[in-house]
């Protein structure tokens, strides 16, 4: 133990971890300054065109829109964010503006989610830690007096780290008896202190009776004292003497130390040690380490004249090393989503663990885990929202098995002289292994928790999904919230035994140690989404033509994202932008730090360095290097086309205009050349500089970020009607860089020069390609819309090509300043422009760039010049935060946003900005840092007393800090005995009582130059004697005497004295970062000086006394952290209530309207207008105004985060208090909340409260207007503070298994020890997050007087503790109504970790002793084995639950002019979450309900596509159906791979599902057309309508993946809604709680007993089966059988052959409304002569249209009656034909390719009308209406004249020999259906012949003998054989006699029935009963007869359209058959 704590290495590697985490708290901060980094600028922002308020009232953010232009119904605008930061990238159209179509911006939090075994490389150095040392001693016994031992001993010891070290020692010892002994040891050493090891041995001797030898057993134990560490170990041990055989671990798990034992000169022994005192564990790691040590000792003694003496040498060695393979080590990387793929491969997964430390058994907290998900926010015109993936089953996550080995060899001699001589020798090997990684040996429970790709998985299972965040959700499975992982409580894994064998049990405990019991949790149903995220790899995008490939993509990458709206409308974004390689690289610059060209500077935050990441360290400097490099990954998913709900691609290759439907397409270009690189720091040889601890030269690291990736700009926009071209120029901004070294390179970013719209035709080619014309063609644009720019805002950036690198000057970012429009030509436009003004003449608005001139929150702070040192001034690194000066953020936050916008007209917007403010961190008053101005003794100081900074002076010390709270006197109006209540009250509210932080600049020497910050927190302790004072101190300010909690000091030499907290933190600080410094060791390890070295003995020889004196009076002595420098401040509550900081918000909007230049003869007077806006909360009985602003965090690890505090802990008993603990917290033992900070949201500033008022109006002539129509609106919203994020954690439950075994016992019975540390921990995390944050909670609208005139609240789901409730009661399809979670999701994550070692020590000793036998001496040999083991073992087990609650509205209530309306939302939809019951209650108090219809309940098409999508399995044959002409396909049973679904697989499949399927020869697409009679099986058909497996042929088996849904996600739509006075849900069982949708509530007639008062019902009625027109090159007639109604049913009749795919033509699938529905009926009026609206005009009777009767739903049209109906839809999307419920038609007719409406008419159907005007361009689609030449019967298309037309550009040419007519058909074209006949082997099938009895005659009185059935199979094809089955029908024959056989349920089976003689046929006689009537006309259809053909089931199918009984008479009357697969 004493090894982990003084191991140098091991202090090195935390302190660099340390430094890790600090780079990664601050390089966020400039992180990807001057770059957007992986991402483009382009993608980084979007602003719908819809929006039209400037500001956003919950942020105070202000944006501005400009319309652009439309393409084709896709609006394109320019728009305008402000909050402008020093880091931010100007994108394509200037700084703060962006001109965006949409996109996906993914942003990757940990590795991204689609790595599956993707490559991270990571690099890892650091120089060889290496001890080597000797130590010499001697010892001696006195005057014969055995008992009785001296010694005295020197030792040395170099490492390349720390440098020489001198331990000089001394002891004493004296042994009472033979068995018992005492002793002291006394060692020293400058770096390590005074060591004082008291002990008392007790040990067992047994004679040897032949041998006549003394073995010696000791069992001891010893406290160990360091005089600057404390207690530090308790040593254990049984050997002869001490002996130090720890296993150090560093901060990484890596083996350090050797066995260094000190033999005595007894003959033999055999020992080994544990360490149980604080035993550290490192929980992970990712570096593993190479160790060797080794030692040798000897020694030589003997006896002269009673005094026995002897003199011993020790030498040892320890070598330390980065093992090779982690030097460069790709892993294999796998997200999120791929989780279950890395099995038990080596890799790296896809989470992170916060604050993981040391863990001992005194920790109280677990690292808190969590997924590392990337987040992707949709941005698009007409969609938006944030999504993330979801994993279905509750998974463990782990880091792989991390060896390291170690070896460890040591030997010795030992020579004894004097009367007589012995001596020994010893040798001994102690390897040593050390690992980290998952928790698998008696962990029960992870077969619960693994998950595997390999897993067998169910039908329609999702591995994971993508969910809308905040979405309505509705969970199928809350059985798993509430009752197994116990809803929103914290819950940790049950642990159980002890005795080195603790083991999971499948249990979890909740806070309260409830208990659930662990099973496997995974989801069986299907995740229901109402907005659909569906991805397509890579590999996928192959086949889809809507999705782009990227060369840098690997197959399992996500190519594409498709967004399916609830309106059936797809955005697909299907292009991506790749970043192809990211390296972050931190490394040692401490060489660089010595040199003046490369020194670094703690000013610009840059440091010089060579190029390389190796090769800047210093000689004594640690070589550190970690170095991650990320290959491949898309950063972005640009929006690549959006398509209506009936789009359909019919010609496969993505949008163009042969399809069906609408769309917008939008084509992008990729910049020519090399990947654009980018880089942080963006200099030449520079890299971002960490000084690390200020008093050292050999810490220094640098660190850059540099990254490759993809440029992709808008190329052009089409639609079906036009298409826009945008122009690009190249930038002189924004560069790239040169290479991974920076620098300027070659790379361009481009600006967006001007958008040219165009119609499409103009500029399509005859081949129908589309040219651009250029900005100077021929062709004009309808519109163009032109952008001017340039570079005058955030001036001298260095990656401008002007940039002058000498004087560090040049221009700045890409500025846009003008916008104007040209139309068709016209250059009008460019003199009345947009122009926009930022102020850029203004420093204050205009500052240059600065990399460090930011604050914490990102924004604007000037970085003062020669800051950051010592004695400088304060710099932003050391400063961060916001200056709480008004003026001052209100400059900072506006700096280079817009301040003026002039109009087109001449008007000008002005904006007035100011920062924000905030009162409230969530739930928390903010707090900020006060600066500390002295400390002293007295709470009333003088102005020199409170400038002193001295924490003490010798042993006094002071027990006050002064602090100033301001520069003005604040207190004057407080009476001076209020004043310290009142410091209370403003500053210290909510945390009095509470530790106070504290930074401290403070000396680690007494010299002006070696400073350190410390930090910590102090309690403070008031009293009368010691009470707060505050005072204004003249130019000191406003300052507060703070009484301060004094600390004991510790150690033996009046421990118990009071000492400063701050100075005790120091003391603490600088024994554990400088600890050689701190103690007056020269810090260099490479010091030569001879004088130098003397000095460091010297002072190891005085430091003896350091033992007596205790850790921490030495550095008293010193005059450590004895002074502090005015860089010293304390956390305190905002006093004001109005902290700044956030960003910046707008203060007011002015528009002048600029009439007296619009209109100057008419005396025009310019008017302005606008509104100011103020974020205060109210203001009542003359309180000072508070900002209403709470803050969600405060970012980047903000120390003056309220949410950030210490955990209090009583450290299992442990005698430290509680201002002990956090002053100078224990290492292992301090943690600070919150926990799962990563959990909470990012950082950003929303009011509770904003009142918006009209600006006073300007008086014209002396007149001014005073009455307005409302004097102010007032917004209230929820925040934070109302409902911030929970945290939640269950106690830490342990199992301590350190004590070890019985030693000596072990040794006594089996000769050795074996010693196991074991220590086990769980515990449980909840994190519950929401998105109530900026909802409206009220408006309020006042008059100019301040009268209120209306009022709207908004109430949310809360349960009776005010928490949000998601509990919600829901409606199914089936009218059950029960209570759901909606809006709630959740992740739970395990996360199981072991960590081990393990030393086998083996070995022997041989002694050689003398001894006198008759005077002679004889030696005695003896060889003794030696044998050991060591094992410490950690097991921990921690639970993360994140929660997610969505803020469900309840009801909102309206008060206007003292009427209240108030509605509320009563009941939702079980599956879309989208609310179905609404309750209105009036200003009577009269209760109205409307209730909503889902159209999916009974139109199953329009339902959710989330119900199958994406669903995969595989598709297979099971019998030989080679003459099968139905060829269905059966689902394999992905449970059991060897048999088929045998059940309905409908809840998987629907009608219209296009699936792909791919063999191991070929890939297709098909259509799910059908399914079999017991549907389990698919009929399926290709793009052209061909039945996949024609003919029976096909035995392959194909993988499928259901890629779009035949449910078109119409959720959205209703089929009819109902509104009356009566509730429709009812408790039919009497608990209170509805439990049925009662549609009979509704029902109401003369007769009925109650009324519902109906007072407005409608219904509409849905179709996806739209016949086709002759317009187009298909049946104008969907093919059914004969005698089927196909402008009816639209359904497919087998086994009639399709020739196109319905549902490709739109034919089927398109679900549209087709009618809508009134009911007819009465209203009631008043039965007196009043009237009363109240009880008047309610339904006299009324039925429900859609009633659910019999489990399904029908239509009851009694009563009802269609207003309008669709009767003719076009495939291309267009109604084309309608009729009124007078059956009056109307019709249009559309052309140019469907685009546009070319005839519209009244009263005519659409085949009665035509219209031509022969404009269109001919081709080869088939027109509605078209004129063609030639003669009879021969057409020919007509000439078209291009040079002669009377209006337009075309006419007809007719010439007298070629006549041009019309010839068009007015009733629809019937195709024919026919057979589909077997193309293989046989030309038939079936010839079945139906023959009567001939003695049939009409009019028969009796029936007539029962026909029969003769059918035969022709030819016999391969040995066919047919069996028959069970046949229904009759067993006789034409006599009506019996025909052989056995009965089967009253069917006939066919057996020993003659077949045909010639063997050609087979022919078997059966009995149809052909039923008749009275008139002897008799129908038939359809005959089945189920047979066996070749062992296959099928049924033999007979059909005929109808036939009468003279038909039958004879027998030659023939019907087709035909087989289908059973």
């Amino acid at each position: 133990m004493k090894q982990i704590r003084e191991s140098k290495f091991s202090k090195i590697v935390a302190y660099y971890l340390m430094i890790m985490m600090v780079l990664q708290i601050t390089a966020p901060m400039q992180m990807y300054a001057l770059t957007s980094g992986p991402t483009q600028p382009e993608f980084n922002s979007f602003t719908p065109i819809g929006t039209s308020d400037m500001v956003n009232i919950s942020s105070g953010d202000y944006n501005y829109n400009i319309p652009i232009m439309d393409v084709g119904g896709y609006p394109i605008n320019l728009s305008y964010n402000s909050g402008i930061t020093m880091d931010q990238e100007a994108s394509w159209v200037g700084l703060g503006w962006n001109l965006n179509v949409g996109q996906i911006e993914r942003q990757v939090r940990g590795l991204p989610d689609d790595f599956r075994g993707d490559e991270v490389i990571y690099e890892n150095n650091m120089r060889q830690n290496r001890t080597v040392g000797l130590n010499l001693a001697g010892n001696a016994a006195v005057f014969g007096v055995d008992g009785l031992n001296l010694g005295v001993g020197l030792g040395v010891e170099t490492n390349n780290y720390e440098g020489i070290s001198f331990k000089p020692s001394f002891g004493i010892g004296f042994q009472f008896c033979d068995n018992v002994s005492v002793g002291m040891n006394f060692s020293s050493s400058l770096d390590e202190g005074a060591t004082v090891t008291p002990s008392v041995g007790i040990s067992v001797k047994s004679s040897s009776a032949n041998v006549g030898a003394v073995t010696s057993l000791k069992g001891s134990a010893s406290l160990g004292l360091n005089s600057r560490k404390g207690v530090e170990n308790l040593n254990m041990s049984a050997s002869v003497s001490r002996v130090d055989n720890g296993v150090t671990r560093d901060k990484n798990g890596k083996v350090n130390g050797s066995s260094v034992d000190r033999y005595s000169h007894e003959m033999a022994s055999s020992g080994g040690s544990i360490s149980f005192n604080n035993q550290s564990f490192t929980p992970s790691k990712r570096v593993g380490y190479k160790n060797s040590n080794f030692s040798f000792n000897g020694a030589l003694g003997g006896e002269i004249y009673g005094v026995e003496g002897q003199i011993q040498f020790t030498g040892y060695g320890s070598y330390q090393d980065v093992a090779e393979d982690y030097k460069y080590r790709p892993e294999k990387a796998f997200g999120y989503e791929n989780t279950e793929y890395k099995r038990d491969q080596l890799g790296i997964l896809d989470f992170n663990r916060e604050n993981e430390t040391v863990v001992t058994q005194n920790t109280t907290v677990l690292p808190v885990t969590n997924y590392t998900y990337d987040l992707y926010s949709i941005e698009g015109q007409g969609v938006s929202g944030q999504f993330r993936p979801y994993r279905s089953q509750v998974g463990t996550v782990y880091n792989d098995f991390v060896v390291d080995y170690g070896s460890s060899d040591s030997f010795g001699v030992e020579i004894g002289l004097g009367n007589l001589v012995h001596g020994s020798g010893d040798f001994k090997a102690a390897p040593s292994i050390t690992w980290t990684g998952p928790w698998i040996n008696n962990n029960n429970v992870i077969p619960y928790f693994m998950e595997r790709n390999t897993d067998k998985k169910k039908l329609g299972y999702e591995p994971y999904v993508y969910k809308m965040v905040g979405g309505m959700n509705v969970d199928p499975e809350e059985n798993i919230y509430y009752s197994k992982i116990a809803g929103n409580k914290p819950i940790s894994i049950g642990i159980y035994g002890g005795n080195k064998n603790s083991a999971t049990k499948p249990i979890y405990y909740d806070k309260e140690r409830n208990q659930t019991a662990i099973s496997k949790i995974k989801r069986d149903k299907r995740h229901v989404r109402s907005q659909l995220v569906y991805k397509v790899t890579d590999k996928e995008a192959a086949d889809d033509p809507l999705i782009s490939r990227n060369d840098n993509a690997l197959p399992h990458h996500t190519a594409g994202i498709k967004i399916l709206k609830t309106d059936g409308s797809t955005y697909v974004y299907g292009i991506t932008a790749y970043n192809t390689k990211k390296v972050e690289a931190t490394f040692d610059v401490s060489g660089s730090n010595q040199s003046s060209t490369r020194k670094g500077n703690n000013t610009t935050g840059l440091v010089g360095y060579n190029g390389l990441t190796s090769g800047n360290e210093s000689d004594r400097s640690d070589m550190f290097l970690n170095k991650i490099t990320t290959k491949n990954y898309a950063h972005s998913y640009m929006l690549s086309s959006v398509l209506s709900s009936d789009y359909e691609d019919v010609d496969g290759n993505g949008p163009t205009l042969n399809d069906l439907g609408s769309y917008t397409k939008f084509e992008y270009k990729k910049q020519p050349g090399d990947p654009y690189k980018w880089r942080v720091p963006f200099q030449k040889d520079k890299v971002t500089y960490n000084e690390g601890l200020i008093s050292k030269d050999e810490d220094q690291k640098g660190n850059f970020l540099y990254g490759e990736k993809e440029l992709k700009y808008l190329d052009k926009i089409v639609t079906k009607t036009h298409v826009a071209f945008f122009d690009l120029g190249e930038r002189r901004d924004a560069i790239g860089t040169a290479g991974e070294t920076g620098g300027k390179g070659t790379g361009r970013m481009k600006y967006l020069k001007s958008i040219r719209l165009y119609s499409l035709p103009e500029v399509t080619n005859a081949m129908g390609q589309i040219v651009d014309p250029g900005s100077n063609g021929t062709i004009k644009p309808v519109k163009t819309a032109f952008f001017e720019y340039d570079y005058s805002l955030c001036k001298n950036i260095p990656n401008h090509v002007d940039h002058n690198e000498s004087t560090e000057t040049g221009p700045g970012k890409l500025t846009l300043k003008k916008v104007y429009f040209t139309y068709s030509g016209s250059n009008m436009g460019k003199y009345t422009p947009y122009e926009f003004n930022y102020g850029v003449d203004n420093q204050i608005n205009n500052p240059d760039y600065h990399m460090k001139g930011f604050d914490i929150w990102g924004n604007y702070k000037k970085q003062l010049p020669n800051s950051g040192y010592i004695n400088t001034a304060l710099s932003n690194t050391e400063f961060p935060y916001v200056e709480q000066n008004k003026s001052e953020a209100d400059n900072n936050a506006q700096a280079w946003n817009l301040k003026s916008v002039t109009l087109p007209s001449g008007g000008e917007i002005k904006i007035e900005m100011e920062s924000d403010d905030y009162q409230h961190v969530q739930e928390k008053k903010a707090m900020q840092m006060f600066k500390v101005i002295g400390s002293g003794n007295s709470s009333d100081p003088s102005i020199t007393q409170a400038s002193t900074m001295e924490l003490y002076n010798g042993n006094s010390h002071n027990k006050y800090i002064y602090v100033k709270l301001s520069e003005t006197d604040i207190i004057s109006s407080i009476a001076a005995g209020q004043r310290s209540q009142w410091f209370i009250n403003h500053y210290l509210a909510e945390n009095y009582g509470k530790a106070i932080q504290f930074k401290f600049l403070l000396n680690m020497k007494n010299n002006n130059k070696q400073y350190e910050y410390v930090s910590g927190y102090f309690k403070m302790q008031e009293s009368s004697s010691a009470p707060i004072n505050v005072k204004y101190n003249g130019g000191q300010g406003t300052i507060v005497a703070i009484p301060l909690q004094m600390l004991k000091r510790g150690g033996s030499t009046n421990g118990s004295a009071k000492v400063n907290p701050m100075a005790k933190a120091g003391w603490s600080f600088g024994r554990t970062h400088l600890n050689r410094l701190v103690y007056g060791l020269i810090d260099d390890p490479t010091e030569t000086n001879f004088e130098a070295i003397v000095k460091s003995l010297e002072g190891s020889i005085q430091r003896i006394e350091e033992i007596f004196k205790g850790p921490n009076l030495p550095l008293q002595e010193e005059g450590c952290a004895r002074i502090f420098k005015p860089k010293s401040w304390i956390r305190l509550e905002n006093p004001i209530g109005r902290k700044f900081g956030g960003g910046l918000r707008v203060k007011s909007i002015q528009l002048s309207d600029n009439w007296q230049v619009m209109a100057p003869l008419s005396g025009g007077t310019n008017m302005n207008y606008g509104q100011t806006y103020s974020y205060d909360e109210e203001v009542t009985n003359n309180e000072i105004a508070k900002s209403s602003g709470v803050a969600t965090f405060e970012p980047n690890a903000c120390p003056e985060n309220p949410l950030v505090e210490p955990m209090k802990s009583d450290y299992n008993g442990h005698s430290e208090s509680y201002a002990e603990s956090i002053a100078a917290p224990r290492d292992s033992n301090y943690f600070e909340k919150p926990f799962g900070e990563n959990f909470f949201p990012a950082a950003t500033v929303t009011y509770a409260r904003v009142s918006v008022k009209n600006l006073e109006a300007t008086p014209i002539n002396g007149i001014k207007v005073k009455k307005h129509a409302t004097g102010k609106i007032v917004t209230e919203h929820f925040t934070t503070r109302d409902f911030p994020t929970k945290v939640a954690y269950t106690d830490l439950d342990m199992i301590n298994d350190l004590v070890p075994n019985n030693i000596i016992g072990s040794l006594v019975k089996l000769g050795n020890i074996s010693v196991r540390n074991h220590l086990t921990m769980s515990q449980g995390f909840s994190i519950e997050t929401n998105d109530m944050n900026g909802k409206t909670k009220a408006e309020t609208v006042f008059d100019e007087n301040g009268g209120k005139v209306s009022r709207v609240d908004y109430k949310y789901k809360l349960d009776s503790k005010g928490n949000l409730d998601n509990n919600l009661t829901t409606i199914d399809s089936k009218g059950n109504v029960s209570k759901k979670l909606l809006g709630l999701d959740y992740d739970v994550i395990n996360d199981f970790n072991e960590s081990f070692s393990a030393t086998t020590t083996s070995g022997f000793k041989a002694n050689v002793a003398t001894f006198m036998v008759l005077a002679v001496p004889v030696p005695v040999p003896m060889i003794l084995p030696e044998s050991s083991y060591n094992e410490n073992q950690l097991r921990t087990a921690v639970t993360t639950k994140h929660i997610h609650r969505t803020g469900i509205l309840e009801e909102k209530i309206a008060d206007d002019l003292g009427a209240t309306v108030s509605t509320k939302n009563l009941a939702w939809d079980a599956n879309s979450g989208e609310v179905l019951l609404t309750e209105t209650i009036n200003e009577y108090n009269d209760h109205y309900y409307s209730f909503t219809y889902p159209a999916y309940w009974m139109y199953e098409g329009m339902g959710p596509a989330s119900t199958n999508i994406g669903v995969v399995g595989t598709l297979k044959r099971v019998a030989n159906c080679q003459y099968d002409p139905r060829p269905y396909f059966n689902i394999v049973d992905p449970m059991n791979s060897s048999s088929m679904i045998t059940t309905d697989i409908t809840p998987y499949f629907k009608l219209g599902d296009e699936l792909m399927l791919e063999s191991t020869t070929e890939k297709l697409k098909v259509w799910v057309l059908g399914f079999n009679s017991t549907k389990t099986g698919l009929l399926l058909i290709n793009e052209e309508g061909s039945y996949i497996d024609y003919c029976g042929n096909n035995y392959k088996v194909y993988n499928f993946k259901n890629v779009r849904s035949g449910n078109r996600n119409l959720q959205s739509a209703s089929m009819a809604s109902v509104t009356s006075m009566i509730n429709p849900l009812k408790d039919t069982n009497g608990d209170s709680f509805p439990d049925i949708l009662d549609q009979n509530s509704f029902i109401f007639n003369a007769n009925s007993s109650s009324n519902p008062r109906i007072i407005n019902s409608s219904a509409v009625v849905y179709n996806d089966f739209w016949k086709p027109q002759n317009d187009m090159n298909i049946a104008s007639v969907y093919p059914t059988l004969p005698g089927v109604n196909p402008e009816i049913s639209g359904e497919v009749s087998h086994p009639f052959q399709l020739n196109y795919n319905p549902y490709l033509w739109n034919i089927k699938g398109e679900w549209r409304a087709e009618k809508s529905y009134a009911y007819l009926t009465g209203r009631n009026s008043s039965s007196n002569q009043v009237n009363n609206p109240r009880n008047e005009g309610f339904f006299t009777n009324f039925s429900p249209f859609y009633q659910f009767i019999n489990g399904a739903w029908s239509t009851v049209t009694t009563n009802w009656t269609y207003a309008s109906s669709v009767t003719q839809f076009s495939p291309f999307g267009m109604e084309l034909e309608n009729k009124d419920a007078l059956n009056r038609y109307s019709a249009a007719q559309y052309g140019y390719q469907n685009k546009l409406p070319v005839a519209v008419a009244s009263n005519a159907k659409y085949r009665e009308i035509g219209y031509e005007g022969f404009e269109e361009t001919q081709n080869s689609m088939r027109k509605h209406f078209v004129f063609s030449s030639g003669n009879s019967g021969s057409l020919v298309p007509v000439t078209i004249s291009n040079t002669e037309s009377h209006t337009g550009k075309r006419s007809v040419k007719v010439t007298p020999s070629t006549p041009v007519r019309i010839v068009r058909s007015l009733m629809p074209e019937v195709i024919t259906a026919s057979p589909r006949l077997c193309m293989y082997n046989c030309s038939e099938v079936l010839d079945p012949l139906v023959i009567h009895s001939s003695n049939m005659t009409v009019g028969m009185s009796t029936p007539p003998p029962k026909p029969y059935v003769k059918y035969k199979v022709s030819p016999v094809c391969n040995g066919l054989t047919v069996e028959g089955q069970s046949v229904a029908f009759l067993n006789e024959d034409v006599n009506g006699n019996p025909i052989p056989g056995d009965y089967v349920d009253g069917s006939y089976t066919f057996t020993d029935i003659p077949g045909d003689p010639d063997g050609k046929y087979l022919t078997y006689y059966g009995i149809i009963d052909i039923g008749y009537n009275q008139n002897n006309t008799t129908y038939l259809t359809t005959i089945t007869i189920p047979i066996r053909v070749n062992g296959a089931l099928m049924n033999l199918l007979l059909t005929r359209p109808y036939y009468n009984s003279q038909q039958l008479n004879g027998n030659h009357d023939i019907h087709r058959g035909s087989l289908e697969c059973q």
